[in-house]
């Protein structure tokens, strides 16, 4: 019991002079510290000077043509005539192909001489008629078999303007789909053709977004290059609607006339 007791002092006496001792080397090393702090401190000052903050909105679109359509026959039959020149501008109205047109050309001869042999029995019946040599009712037969033929005549005339395939615009030309001498159907694409004086721009913005455009609006086209081309383009009209599962917005806004890109880049 005594060992117990004479060692709790020792101990005690031992800490204590250790505690002092790191007491007096912190003492020491913040002196030291003072003494290199004792200078100005160095800070960095900035100035506040007032600045237009620009809110934008990035969106990613096509270019499209305005007017955009594939060539297609609407009758069925074996090309005559084809003369698509790629990548060619063509006016409106152009020729682009001919279908063999043989059997209805044959068929509009054969209507125009049963219109002209009617045409002569109406006219002989109506002069019987007025003498009273027939009845009303033949004359009436012989009125009603020239009005049949000439309802031919136009059918078989408007077949034949469907065996010719016209540019319904003025543009350019894109890639031959046939050949000369190929069976086409009304299925069958010819080639394509669209409209390059006027570019318009297609975007999507999400629904948050969709009231900051309005019809009117200006908006930057960005197309990638080095450097990257930017356009002004106006906003003519969005959709009506949102999109059911994307739920964004379809904008459509019109490039200048100026020189510009051909359809077909997504800009942003």
């Amino acid at each position: 019991m005594r060992f117990l007791t004479s060692a709790r002092p020792f101990v005690a006496c031992g800490t204590l002079a250790l505690l002092a001792a790191c007491s007096s080397k912190a003492d020491e090393k913040g002196g030291k510290d003072g003494k290199k702090n004792n200078g100005p401190a160095l800070v960095d000052v900035l100035v506040a000077r007032p600045s237009a903050i620009t809110d934008s909105i990035e969106a990613n679109g096509a270019v499209v043509a305005n007017d955009f359509v594939e060539l297609h026959p609407e009758v069925s039959g074996r090309l005559t005539f084809l003369q698509v020149n790629e990548g060619r501008r063509v006016s409106k109205g152009s020729i682009i192909a001919r279908i063999n047109d043989a059997d209805l050309q044959a068929t509009l001869l054969k209507t125009r001489a049963l219109l002209q042999v009617s045409r002569l029995s109406q006219t002989r019946l109506q002069t019987l008629l007025k003498v009273q040599g027939v009845n009303q009712a033949d004359y009436d037969l012989a009125v009603s078999q020239v009005r049949s033929n000439e309802a031919d005549a136009a059918y078989t005339q408007a077949m034949l303007a469907k065996t010719v395939i016209r540019a319904p615009f003025t543009g350019v030309l894109g890639l031959r789909q046939v050949s000369p001498g190929a069976y086409v159907t009304p299925a069958t694409i010819i080639a394509t053709l669209q409209a390059d004086t006027k570019l318009k721009v297609d975007f999507t913005l999400p629904e948050a977004n969709g009231g900051v455009v309005h019809p009117g609006a200006v908006v930057t086209v960005q197309l990638a290059g080095n450097p990257p081309r930017r356009y002004p383009a106006t906003v003519v009209a969005q959709e009506s609607q949102l999109n059911q599962t994307t739920r964004n917005l379809t904008v459509r806004a019109l490039l200048p006339a100026a020189p510009k890109p051909a359809p077909g880049p997504s800009p942003r």
